[in-house]
């Protein structure tokens, strides 16, 4: 199954799994799944980062790349 993460969704999962739902964690990370993140919220993203409303651990670019490989939290 091919999903589409919304903005949020796809911060929680890296950031704070513990606010998503059980069900949303195991389809996010089910290993026949694909995870999609819209050019939109790279853009979205892009623009909390640079007036100050998301503050990353690193460079956007850097957080985006890591996060994609990023192993499956704990849930």
């Amino acid at each position: 199954m091919t999903l589409l993460l919304d903005t949020q969704c796809w911060l929680w999962t890296f950031s704070s799994p513990e606010r998503l739902n059980p069900a949303a964690l195991n389809a996010i990370f089910h290993e026949s799944n694909e995870i999609l993140l819209s050019v939109a919220s790279i853009w979205e993203l892009g623009i909390r980062v640079a007036i100050g409303k998301l503050s990353l651990p690193e460079p956007i670019d850097a957080y985006l790349a890591n996060a994609s490989r990023a192993s499956v939290p704990n849930h």
